[in-house]
């Protein structure tokens, strides 16, 4: 049991469900009081498990690519079959995957569905490829951290088009807020991911 909660980073994961929770409540919903689509029937919660998904299979994943070299880097995980890693990845996403498509269903927003279907498509190339690639790997993954609140604005933009029309100051002040929060997620994503490249760069040379 403390092998996979090592593995499934539960305090990244808790960070991941304050962060969604605190932005929703304390700046979308003061901002868009009315026509919020996941303020209706538990659907915020039932997102934030869907991202709370998507993180978890991502780690998952990586740690099924890195296994060979966590055990070089002194950072093995315990699991003594790297394939459980992978069956518990499938298992997480397609989880994850249904409760998109419910959500995307419920709300009328199918986008949805697909964006959860795009990030576990590029979560596993990045483990896969992109992440032995100069920066490029870095910056997706940053990316993704900012998705964390990014993707709020998808869920509820039909609210944000009608502040629009109704009141542009408040709708302009909201952008600015989900620009300046997903700015700050991404350059302290990517000052942390530089310096996990440092720590891990004696198991990533060995292993190529």
């Amino acid at each position: 049991m403390l092998t996979l909660l090592s593995s499934l980073r539960p305090v990244n994961l808790l960070l991941v469900i304050l962060s969604q929770l605190t932005f929703y409540f304390l700046v979308i919903t003061p901002s868009l009081q009315n026509d919020l689509r996941l303020n209706n029937g538990g659907l915020l919660y039932l997102f934030v498990i869907c991202t709370v998904l998507i993180t978890a299979s991502g780690y998952l994943v990586n740690d099924y690519f890195d296994f060979e070299n966590d055990d070089i880097n002194k950072k093995s995980k315990g699991f003594n079959n790297k394939h459980s890693l992978l069956i518990l990845y499938y298992s997480l996403s397609l989880a994850g995957f249904f409760i998109a498509l419910y959500i995307a269903y419920s709300i009328g927003n199918p986008l949805l569905s697909l964006i959860y279907a795009a990030a576990t498509l590029l979560l596993y190339l990045y483990s896969s490829h992109l992440k032995s690639t100069v920066l490029l790997g870095n910056i997706l993954v940053s990316l993704f951290t900012t998705m964390v609140f990014m993707i709020l604005i998808v869920a509820e933009w039909p609210a944000l088009e009608i502040q629009k029309l109704n009141n542009l100051d408040a709708y302009n002040n909201l952008i600015g807020l989900f620009i300046f929060f997903g700015l700050f997620a991404f350059c302290i994503s990517m000052v942390r991911e530089i310096v996990k490249d440092i720590e891990d760069s004696h198991g990533d040379t060995i292993s190529g």
